[in-house]
């Protein structure tokens, strides 16, 4: 039965192990897809792994996953994984988590404290360098759940960079949390929609509809769960 099973498949015998503890300060692992003869398996780089099974002369494809998923303060969502990721806390007020692409990013805060999106909208006004064009409320449905909270839309204060499209625009969305707590979710040039309306948000770049459509799937709150704590 051992001559059955090539040198190549024995190379490749993984068994598929549950994911392990997510480390709210490590970033998501990135996911190694397998092929094989034509069935996928899914596993993550360096973790041991075995997969049962017989094989003669296999066809195997081996490829890197294009999504990473966050998971941490009781949700959850895919992200494209070549984003950058970021881990800040502070020990008296929050825990805040992002993830940024070329032109696009996806803020997740945390605190141990009650604050509004229209609260945080309000204070991203920087008058000196990016004051608010408009704030206006807004609303998304992501995964099963529709988030209401704030567009913000900004421009810079110097005359010769103004109007030529260099702002940004960020929703501010709030999650449900428990009494005491808050949980935002803050999307920053995450709007398609404008792009494909207006010249000015036109970044010339699909990210932002990527990034959209990967939320709009897979968001999920899970808990109201406290992050590590």
């Amino acid at each position: 039965m051992a001559h059955a099973i090539s040198m190549l498949a024995l190379s490749f015998c993984f068994v598929l192990m549950p994911p392990r503890d997510v480390d709210m300060k490590q970033e998501p692992p990135r996911e190694v897809i397998i092929t094989i003869d034509g069935k996928q398996h899914r596993t993550e780089l360096n973790q041991m792994s075995v997969l049962k099974g017989q094989f003669k002369d296999p066809r195997i494809r081996i490829e890197l996953a294009e999504i990473r998923l966050f998971s941490n303060a009781g949700i959850s969502f895919e992200y494209p994984a070549q984003f950058e990721w970021e881990f800040e806390r502070d020990e008296d007020s929050y825990y805040c988590w992002t993830m940024a692409g070329e032109d696009t990013s996806i803020m997740v805060f945390e605190f141990d404290s009650e604050l509004t999106a229209k609260e945080y909208a309000e204070n991203l006004s920087d008058e000196d360098f990016l004051p608010t064009l408009s704030m206006s409320p807004i609303s998304r449905t992501l995964g099963k759940s529709t988030l209401n909270g704030y567009r913000v839309i900004r421009d810079f204060a110097d005359p010769e960079l103004k109007g030529q499209g260099l702002g940004d625009t960020t929703d501010v969305f709030s999650i449900p949390a428990p009494k005491g707590r808050s949980r935002l979710l803050v999307l920053t040039d995450v709007t398609p929609e404008l792009e494909s309306d207006t010249d000015e948000f036109d970044f010339d770049s699909d990210e932002p509809k990527i990034v959209l459509e990967y939320l709009t799937k897979s968001f999920t709150i899970k808990s109201d769960a406290k992050s590590g704590r």
